[in-house]
């Protein structure tokens, strides 16, 4: 029955191979920043449904199409429910009502996975969005409802996608033609070939973009594969593909491998052991227990009642003379069939225990070991085990591999709903290897050497680490579990703490989740009143194990944000609006009360600073800058006081201020970088010249190494190492490279105003230098310290507007952006876009007014402006000219609190050892 039901289900392997091309699912990187959820938390939509049946609700926000992706809060209720039917009506009733959610109409949602977990009363529901009854690749809305309760549903449509012709150019027949004939195995015989119409909607330049494809399905021997290929339904162009191998009476004991290839053995039952006399057979009981009716002799085979064992190195184990108190050796049958077998039979108890429902525990599992490989092992329905050889042991001898194998097939069986997930399929089996062993360590001895395959305690964070292989990605989700098990363990006794982290993987994966919403389902898993937004029993140590896992209920961001759209340029003596939102992503765990707040500003170029107080209400801050002049040039931060400490707004603070302009201005030049390059030049000044040293790159970036994943305008923009392929994101160690703008002529105008869109990563100026050049003269670089100090870093979070005034002479200028690095720590480096230079039209002369004292005055009513130097605030000369100054600050105690809440940054590898990355 089992090998029937997964027809359909391909191999996943417990190491990718060296000889055959894996690939991964096309799947969308999930990226969050603060401005762009700012902006979709106060769009229409959503603030619609926070003042209807959505009040307390909260989410994260997908930032291709500002639907949101996750969202949970107190129960919305529904009534009873009858069946799946009458919980469909309701549903379409209830997205009916929201329908501004969604992006596209309700009825291009079609009813999917679903399902019923009657332990918990959860019904697990997944809706297709369909365009002219053609299925957008993992695209729809997935929702929660327990005990009659919505508690979480995630919208993941694609609007554009509905806006796709459906008709395709080339038949089904063909595409698969050139699926097989232009893949990675074009040589091979393909056979089980299957193909049917679907939308793919992709990352492309930044943008969602969506189009007709076959998706074409088939296998082969030669290499051993099962391709899944997607080929453009138009053009017959082969776009992705990926290969989903991921490769009477007495007792029975058998000698077998204690865990691994050592040289250690253990003595275990054999449960459910197949014994037959002349006249009769029995199964043994799960302590190899028999009784047997009829005449000597009894024999014996691994035929078991649940696991059937399979020899592919030669002929299958039978035994003679099974009477009494047997124990089988290496001399009745092959060590791997013994241990196999033991193990089998070891994670099946586990099963029973903690996913008894679970319907592959009473199936017979074909289980082959000794095939005539080497160096792996997979899952494609039945479990397949490899002989010795290549520097790497018998797999069907460790117990790790055997527990990993089968964890395949639990996610098959126990997902309601949701996608089957390579990548998340490979940490799963990861998980429930580590909680059969205790270790975090997969399959020691894998390899002759002694070394293991994996490790689970390596803290690798989504999406920084992602590579687009699945049993490495894997291990981001595998990490947030086992760092999950040890928080538990801190708060209750070791076996509580292991039961309760056996059962939340259990019941989280019935969703189906892929990696960056399997937190969402730990926590719908760990609730206990259907009300999402009071916390859960053991919430903050679910946030504190995914969250330094790049997961969590704020993505990849931090677990508080402060909302704030920077102001752009503004009209001359009109008072500026300042307002900004604080959203705490979990309020259950993190205290973060607002004592105060305080907008920080300078018009002399950050030589002195004043202060306006904010009000703060209901998590919201209001308050002005005052007007300024024609010609002033303004920056400004936020500062929120909390009890753990200060944070601001931009992340650094005086280091890194917002600016815009006051007045109005003629354009002179502007480069948006979308027809073309611009123009712009870039070299290599010192260094080795080795791939990737000049790393200047006109493209649009990929969210790698705190880069934006998207450009400001448009889709391109300049940047250092835009990501991608093998390219990590980050400029290289001991490097000095250049972009260089083409000749700008300004005419007669000596004074003019330079203004781009920055998005900017770079260790502290004491080690890596930014720099801004005019007519190669430095005119800005970013902060530097000292080496005491040597971590306050330039990290942009959000594309931001830097202004500055420039002196010229000559007529002209010529503009660059520069990077210096050291032999450690390296960030994203620069991205910019929008690069404007002009003239100020109305600037009026005026008296230059006297510079206030040195000492903060600390106001007392909302509104009232102080002075303070940038001296008292850093305790050191400014650096005028260049937008920052050295020595202490007064947001540093922010610090901590942001680590606190999840934000590490690239800090994380400081000063390593200093290797060049690509």
């Amino acid at each position: 029955m089992l090998s029937i039901l997964l027809l359909s289900l391909s191999a996943y392997a417990i190491l990718p191979s060296s000889q055959t091309f894996i690939g991964a699912e096309p799947t969308r990187m999930r990226r969050y920043h603060v401005a762009r959820q700012y902006s979709a938390r106060h769009a229409d939509p959503w603030r619609a449904f926070l003042d209807g049946e959505g009040a307390g609700w909260a989410a994260r926000f997908d930032e291709r199409t500002d639907t949101p992706h996750r969202a949970w809060g107190p129960g919305i209720e529904l009534g009873e429910i009858a069946n799946a039917q009458d919980l469909e009506a309701k549903l379409r009733a209830f997205f009916g009502r929201n329908a501004a959610l969604l992006g596209i109409p309700v009825d291009a949602l079609q009813l999917g996975k679903h399902g019923h977990v009657p332990s918990t009363d959860t019904w697990l529901v997944d809706f297709d969005q369909v365009v002219d009854g053609v299925t957008v690749w993992r695209s729809g809305v997935t929702v929660r409802v327990r005990h009659g309760r919505i508690l979480m549903f995630g919208v993941n449509t694609v609007p554009g996608a509905m806006q796709v012709d459906t008709t395709p150019a080339i038949t089904g027949q063909e595409a698969a033609l050139r699926a097989m004939g232009m893949g990675p195995a074009g040589n091979s015989t393909h056979t089980d070939v299957q193909h049917r119409a679907m939308i793919l909607a992709r990352d492309i330049e930044g943008q969602l973009q969506s189009q007709l494809v076959w998706e074409v399905r088939s296998q082969t021997k030669t290499p051993i594969g099962h391709w899944v290929s997607f080929v453009d339904a138009q053009s017959g162009e082969l776009l992705h593909v990926y290969n989903e191998v991921r490769f009477l009476s007495g007792t029975l004991s058998a000698e077998h491998d204690t865990r691994t290839v050592d040289g250690n053995t253990s003595v275990s039952s054999l449960p459910y052991f197949r014994v037959d006399s002349d006249e009769a057979y029995a199964y043994a009981d799960g302590d190899g227990a028999w009784t047997l009716e009829g005449d000597l002799p009894v024999t014996g085979n691994f035929d078991g009642d649940f696991i059937e064992l399979h020899n592919e190195g030669g002929a299958e184990a039978t035994f003679e003379d099974l009477t009494g108190d047997v124990v089988l050796t290496g001399e009745d049958a092959t060590r791997a069939e013994l241990s196999a077998y033991v193990f089998q039979h070891q994670i099946r108890e586990w099963s029973l225990r903690y996913a008894p429902d679970l319907s592959l525990n009473n199936h017979q599992v074909d289980v082959h070991v000794n095939e005539d490989d080497s160096c792996n092992a997979y899952f494609d329905g039945d479990l397949h085990f490899m002989v010795g050889g290549r520097g790497c042991n018998n797999t069907g001898r460790i117990a790790d591999v055997n527990y990993h194998e089968w964890g395949h097939a639990f996610h098959y069986w126990n997902m309601v709903t949701g996608v089957f997930d390579g990548t998340i399929s490979e940490g799963v089996s990861d998980v429930i290897s580590a909680l059969n062993t205790g270790d975090p360590s997969i399959a020691p001895y894998f390899y002759t050497s002694g070394r293991a395959i994996r490790e689970m305690s390596t803290d690798k964070v989504y999406p920084d680490d992602w590579v687009d292989e699945v049993h490495a990605d894997g291990l981001i989700f595998a990490g947030a579990v086992w760092d999950l098990w040890t928080e538990l363990e801190n708060i209750m006794d070791e076996d509580a703490a292991y039961d309760l982290v056996s059962t939340l993987v259990v019941e989280a994966m019935h969703g189906g989740p892929e990696i960056p919403d399997a937190y969402d389902e730990f926590v719908l898993a760990d609730d206990d009143n259907d009300d999402l937004s009071d916390g859960t029993p053991h919430l903050c140590e679910i946030i504190s194990a995914f969250t330094r896992h790049g997961l969590g209920p704020g993505g990849n961001s931090a677990l508080m944000l402060i909302g704030h759209l920077p102001l752009e340029n503004q009209s001359a003596n009109t008072a500026m609006e300042i307002t900004a939102d604080i959203v705490n992503m979990a309020p259950s765990c993190v205290d973060l009360e607002v004592q105060a707040a305080r907008a920080f500003y300078s018009i002399d170029e950050g030589e002195n600073w004043l202060i306006n107080v904010l009000d703060v209400e209901d998590n919201s801050l209001n308050g002005v800058l005052p007007s300024q002049a024609t010609g002033t040039v303004v920056q400004y931060y936020l500062e929120v006081q909390t009890p753990e400490g200060n944070v601001t707004v931009p992340k650094g603070g005086i280091i890194n201020p917002f600016t815009f302009f006051v007045g109005e201005l003629e354009e002179v030049y502007c480069e948006d970088f979308e027809a073309d390059d611009g123009g712009y030049t870039h070299t290599l000044l010192s260094g080795s010249g080795e791939e990737g040293a000049d790393d200047w790159a006109w493209g649009t970036p990929v969210g790698s190494a705190g880069d934006p994943d998207y450009a400001f305008s448009g889709d391109k923009v300049w940047g250092n190492d835009l990501g991608g392929g093998r390219a990590n994101g980050e400029y290289q160690n001991d490097k000095h490279n250049r972009l260089k703008s083409p000749t700008i002529q300004v005419g007669e105008h000596q004074s003019v105003l330079l203004q781009y869109r920055r998005w900017l990563n770079v260790e502290d100026g004491y080690f890596d230098q930014a720099l801004i050049t005019a007519n190669s003269e430095t005119v800005w670089s970013n902060h530097a310290s000292y080496r005491s100090i040597g971590d306050e870093h330039h990290q942009d979070e959000q594309w931001g507007l830097h202004t500055m005034p420039l002196s010229i002479e000559g007529g002209s200028l010529t503009l660059s952006w520069e990077i210096i690095s050291d032999q450690g720590l390296a960030m994203g480096g620069w991205n910019i876009d929008d690069v404007c230079v002009y003239v100020v039209t109305d600037i009026v002369e005026e008296e230059e007014d006297e510079a206030p004292e040195e000492n903060i005055a600390e106001p007392s009513d909302a509104g009232s402006t102080s002075p303070v130097t940038m001296g008292s605030l850093r305790g050191s000369e400014t650096k005028r000219g260049c937008g920052c100054a050295s020595a202490a600050q007064p947001w540093k105690g922010g610090l901590a609190l942001f680590a606190f809440l999840g934000v590490w940054g690239a800090s994380r590898r400081r000063e390593q050892d200093g290797i060049s990355h690509p």
